[in-house]
């Protein structure tokens, strides 16, 4: 059977999201193996460092023999929907190369190369990653994308496994 790496991206609100993130990656990890994990950064929502108001993200590098609608199905047990910020969000960002352009699973998730924080945390662990529809690299992607978007580092990756 054919493995694939998948990019999956993990985020939550801050006042109760790592536990979250703890939580799922510990089930995660039972269904496939976690080959790396990006550090988890802080993104304010009002760009305004006192308000509560943010989310805390992270990206994982899993290998799987799963397709990517098995993949998927399994991981939507944890998540909620991205309007929520109450709730997990656990997004698949690429599936190998693989392309889809369909609503449900679009590959590579667009978030992969328009999101800074999102590609800041994928870049971390897989930098070398040829995006299939830009051909160029998540290193390369992200020394080209400017941003004021107010982040910072939240934790060490070895954080989310506690």
């Amino acid at each position: 059977m054919r493995t694939n790496k998948a990019l999956i991206l993990v985020a939550a609100e801050l006042t109760t999201g790592m536990q979250k993130i703890n939580d799922s990656l510990r089930e995660i990890s039972k269904i496939c193996p976690i080959l790396a994990s990006s550090a988890v950064y802080k993104r304010y929502h009002n760009n305004r460092k006192e308000d509560l108001n943010s989310e805390i993200c992270s990206v994982i590098l899993l290998q799987t023999e799963f397709s990517i609608l098995e993949l998927a199905d399994l991981l939507r047990k944890f998540s909620g929907s991205r309007s929520d910020r109450s709730e997990l969000v656990v997004r698949i960002l690429s599936f190998g190369d693989e392309v889809r352009l369909t609503p449900s699973i679009p590959l590579p998730n667009p978030a992969l190369h328009s999101d800074y924080l999102v590609l800041k945390c994928a870049t971390e662990i897989y930098g070398k990653y040829l995006h299939p529809v830009l051909g160029k690299t998540l290193d390369e992607i992200l020394a080209g994308l400017n941003t004021g978007e107010l982040i910072e580092f939240f934790a060490q990756p070895k954080a989310l496994f506690k």
